[in-house]
């Protein structure tokens, strides 16, 4: 049997599979199917049973590569080279050490045609940028990350118009159009503010300034 003749070499010790299998209490088959594989020798004696998902494989220098073998070739966590891979990073990306920034970094991300910072993202939707940041980490796809999860005010109307300059449109449509967000636009609502003060772009007069 194969598991018989197949030899595999780890940490200075040489076993057949079946050895290996009564070693680790691994199935000798899920060894074997490991070994077919091509994957690395310490990710086919993994006791981890969730090495067991499909190999993902991408092409790299013009070959087909499965991650495992990238991630083993380059000494990069196997992670680390996923989340690379989920943004869409390709080639020399996957393997280059400065492609995943960290936290203090500038993150641009492009959506409907606009490249922004997560910081100016942040500040357009009104989530917060660690919002933002978290969930580019976890490799989400743009429209995800950028996503505003809605929660029901009930003090809050559900659609709220407001009507300017012969245009009556809601809330939320106004936040759009105008670049505000739309919690500072029903702030402004709430404090009574006249609709030329809700829907100003500019800085709203402090009440010293409208004294003098």
């Amino acid at each position: 049997m194969l598991i018989d003749k197949i030899f595999i070499k780890f940490k200075n010790k040489k076993q057949t599979i079946r050895q290996w299998s009564i070693e680790l209490n691994i199935p000798a088959n899920r060894i074997l199917a490991r070994y077919n594989k091509s994957w690395p020798v310490s990710k086919i004696l993994s006791q981890d049973k969730i090495l067991e998902k499909k190999s993902i494989y991408v092409i790299f220098h013009g070959k087909k590569i499965s991650l495992e073998k990238l991630a083993d070739k380059y000494g990069i966590n196997y992670n680390t080279l996923y989340l690379r891979y989920k943004r869409g990073a390709t080639g020399k990306d996957l393997i280059n050490k400065e492609s995943l920034p960290n936290a203090k970094s500038t993150i641009f991300l492009e959506y409907k045609g606009k490249k922004l910072s997560l910081m100016e993202w942040s500040k357009k939707l009104g989530i917060k940028r660690s919002t933002l940041l978290d969930r580019y980490h976890k490799g989400l796809p743009v429209e995800k990350i950028l996503q505003v999860i809605k929660t029901r005010n009930k003090s809050q109307p559900s659609v709220l118009f407001l009507e300017h300059n012969g245009q009556k449109l809601s809330l939320k449509d106004w936040s759009e159009k105008i670049g505000i967000n739309i919690n500072t636009l029903y702030s402004r609502y709430r404090k009574g503010l006249p609709t030329e003060d809700i829907l100003r772009t500019d800085k709203l007069p402090t009440s010293k300034s409208q004294n003098s």
